[in-house]
Parts: structure tokens; C-alpha cells; sequence
């Protein structure tokens, strides 16, 4: 009789005895709200756990999407049965220039690895992240940005210097006040300084679910001398019913004042020239009107109805301008269309090539037009793609990656050679097929 050798045998043993993991049992949260570039070029991860049993809780991390435990891992502990909140900076100086998935995991003895939505880090050279703004209450998708030319004018170049105005709202439902937030580089410690009340321009105290309040940098004259307009919006006066009353009022930085005839409604802003600059506002719904609002250096401001936009099916809709057109894109369905305010008429231009979502940014930088950011949430898909419109061309170009927190409702702040981005809302995919949102505190300034 022939027997089979005592390796084979010990193999079959070792075989015998080994049984697979079981399938993860998913804890109640397993979520990654935030991957974002650290200070020391590391990722800043932040999170949430939250598991009936023990479990080991970290991190994995690769240069392809879905990341597992045979890619990068770093442990950050256990979750002894209960909450566990994430809030780590892994790794310094990743790759620049290069994209990294990031997903949150939980690993109980004797199963398989239970992982979270992912998120995507982004490091480049052309961003600048600024000190997070630390606040109570939701942020609003409105920013200014104030430059002052420093020194004598007869001796240039002269030295120029900013600061930044954001805005968050109260988190109570029944008074809808809000608060605005300066920074300033270039004086004490680079510091966010938080400033209540009428500030002149515009009232903060609005309600941001109806209408954005108006903040819009039009234009430089000849004297460099930056020209800001603000208006609509809501003001709080608990003593009347109802007790948020629409301010019909807009107001210039050189004093020109004239009530708005539109809509009570939400707006999108822009401006085409450079010599004080024609601005103009678009009703987003009921009979989508445009406002042209016009003011000469020395006259009184007017208003002017212009061409209606044509399509009222959605909105959705971003603004951004050149120096002769106004751009809408009506985001859930590619569309582009332009204003030409010579002809007083609307052009569809053609579809976009990127994908469709809500809530994005349109913005104007140095007589380009930029679109971008957003999500969609009915595929649960987030956006932090940057694109640049030819206006020769009708075409767009993939400009840049935002390295941000937010990408809903995103404040854009830009004049001159500065372009800064931040706050909005973080969204994050849900177990059952809806998004979560978290307000975003980080800014970043685009270096060119």
C-alpha cells in the first residue's frame, strides 16, 4: 500500500482548517465627510464611525478609486462598540499633481473589511489654502473681495492688498439673521474678524433659502478704483408680520441708490464692461426676467428690462460673463446660453462636455469664463472639476481641480490677479441612495 507523502498531507489539513471570512456586518455610520490637502501636505481626513461592536477603524488610500486593504493603510484605533469621530492628518508631502482615492474602513475579527463612500485628495501648486474659518450655522454662496492700492499714486507700482468678505447664516429657523466674516492677510495675524448689522452695502441679516443677497464686484474705472453693488435679499423686523421683509433697495460704492423692479425671487448677477460696468440680474423663476441696472460715472443708476431668458423649464442655473456676454448654464441639462447686450437677445450655444449636476459655481477671472464644482444627487456623485469657457471657440477646457472641502454652493471672491474659493457644503452619499451635506470651512486662494 502506497501512502501519500507527509507534506501532502499537512497541506490537506491546512486546508481543512481554514474557513473563509465572513461578509462585513456594516456599523450603523461609516462615513467620510472630508479628505482635504493638510499644511504640511499631508491629507486631512474627517469622519464618522459609529459601531455596535469592536472594531478596527482607519483609512485606506491608492492611486486608483475603491481602495482596499491591500492598498495603503493607516490605523487609527477601535471603536469599542460605539462612536468613534475622525479627524487625522495622514501621510506628508503626498504626490502633487496626482489624484488619491481615500476610503474610511472598519475590520472585525473574523470578517472581511466594511468600507465607506470615498473620497478623492488633490494636492497642486496652483492652490493656497487659507486659516479655516471657524463658525455656527450654515454658510451663504455669496463673497466679496475688496482691493486697496497702497502708496502714493504718483509713485507706482503701487502695493496692493485685500481683504475678503464671506457669509454664514444662523442655525435658528425662526429668527434668520446671519453674520459677515473679514479677513485680512496682510495685517495682524492673518485672522477671521466677524462684523454684525447694517454694513451700508447690504443687510446681513437675510434669509438665503429665498433670494442671495447681491455682492457683486463690477468693474474697474480708470483710477483702479474697484466698484461694488449690493442689494436684495432679506432683513429680519420681529415687530411685523410676516417678519422677513424683501429689501428692494440697491446701493452702489459711490452712494447711487434705486429700488430694484423685479421678482421677489432668487437671482443670478453679472456685469459686462470694465468703465463701470453694466450690471445685470437674472430672476431665477416665475418669468425669468433680466434687470439691466446702468450707471454712468456721474449719473443716476436705471433699470432697464431686458430679453427674458427662453428657457424656463429648470432652475438650475449659474452665471458667469465676458467682457461682451453674458453666459447662463443651465446645469441639470448641459445647456449654455448667451446674452448679447447689443442685440438685446438670447443664443443657445453648444451642450457641455462634462457632466450634469446642481449647485455649481460660475465665475469670471480675467475675461475668462469659468464654470464648475456641484453634485448630483439623485447618482450621489460629487464635483471638484474646474473648466474654462473659449469664447472664440464655443468650446471648454479642464482648468483645474478643486482641493476643497465644499462643492455645493461654493462662495467665489475674485478681482485683479486674486481668485479665492471657499466655505459651501460638503456632500456626502447616504446608505440609502440620498446626500448628506456639511458645512465646509476651508478657503483657498488660486494662484496664477
Amino acid at each position: 500500500m502506497k501512502y501519500a507523502p507527509l507534506y501532502v498531507i499537512f497541506l490537506l489539513m491546512l486546508i481543512g482548517c481554514n474557513t473563509d471570512k465572513k461578509a462585513p456586518t456594516p456599523p450603523k455610520t461609516l462615513e467620510l465627510r472630508a479628505v482635504t490637502v493638510a499644511n504640511n501636505g499631508g491629507a486631512q481626513i474627517v469622519g464618522r464611525v459609529i459601531a455596535d461592536k469592536d472594531a478596527e477603524i482607519g483609512v485606506v488610500y491608492g492611486p486608483k478609486s475603491q481602495p482596499t486593504l491591500t492598498d495603503t493603510k493607516v490605523v487609527f484605533g477601535r471603536s469599542n462598540g460605539g462612536n468613534f469621530d475622525v479627524s487625522r492628518n495622514v501621510g506628508s508631502s503626498l504626490p502633487t499633481n496626482q489624484k488619491l482615492y481615500f476610503r474610511l474602513y472598519t475590520l472585525q475579527e473574523g470578517q472581511t473589511a466594511a468600507y465607506s463612500n470615498e473620497g478623492v485628495y488633490y494636492n497642486s501648486p496652483l492652490w493656497k489654502r487659507l486659516p479655516d474659518l471657524i463658525y455656527d450655522g450654515n454658510p451663504l454662496p455669496d463673497a466679496t473681495l475688496t482691493i486697496v492700492l497702497e502708496g502714493p499714486v504718483f509713485l507706482p507700482p503701487r502695493r496692493k492688498s485685500y481683504s475678503i468678505l464671506f457669509h454664514t447664516k444662523t442655525l435658528d429657523t425662526q429668527e434668520q439673521t446671519g453674520r459677515s466674516w473679514l479677513y485680512f492677510p496682510n495685517g495682524f495675524a492673518q485672522q477671521w474678524f466677524t462684523t454684525e448689522g447694517d454694513r451700508g452695502l447690504f443687510r446681513v441679516t437675510i434669509n438665503p433659502f429665498s433670494i442671495s443677497t447681491v455682492i457683486l464686484d463690477a468693474g474697474y474705472n480708470p483710477t483702479e478704483t474697484l466698484r461694488a453693488v449690493g442689494g436684495g435679499g432679506y432683513y429680519y423686523i420681529p415687530q411685523l408680520y410676516p417678519p422677513l421683509i424683501y429689501q428692494k433697495t440697491f446701493i452702489d460704492n459711490v452712494g447711487a441708490r434705486e429700488p430694484y423692479p423685479g421678482a421677489d425671487t432668487k437671482t443670478l448677477t453679472g456685469a459686462i464692461g470694465k468703465t463701470f460696468p453694466e450690471i445685470y440680474i437674472l430672476e431665477v423663476g416665475g418669468a425669468f426676467n433680466l434687470w439691466n441696472f446702468t450707471r454712468l460715472q456721474g449719473d443716476t443708476p436705471k433699470w432697464a428690462k431686458a430679453a427674458a431668458f427662453p428657457n424656463k423649464s429648470s432652475a438650475n442655473l449659474a452665471m458667469f460673463n465676458t467682457q461682451k456676454y453674458l453666459y447662463v448654464v443651465v446645469e441639470d441639462a448641459q445647456l449654455l446660453y448667451r446674452f448679447d447686450p447689443k442685440a438685446n437677445t438670447w443664443q443657445q450655444m453648444k451642450n457641455l462636455p462634462f457632466a450634469a449636476r446642481q449647485k455649481g459655481v460660475g465665475f469670471s477671472f480675467e475675461e475668462n469664463g469659468y464654470y464648475g464644482l456641484g453634485y448630483n444627487p439623485s447618482k450621489g456623485e460629487s464635483y471638484r472639476d474646474i473648466w474654462r469657457y473659449n469664447e472664440a471657440a464655443d468650446s471648454w477646457a479642464y482648468a483645474a481641480e478643486y482641493p476643497g472641502t465644499g462643492t455645493v454652493g461654493v462662495a467665489v471672491a475674485g478681482g485683479y490677479d486674486y481668485l479665492f474659493l471657499g466655505l459651501g457644503f460638503q456632500s456626502v452619499p447616504t446608505k440609502i441612495g440620498t446626500m448628506q451635506i456639511y458645512p465646509a470651512p476651508d478657503v483657498w486662494q488660486f494662484k496664477l
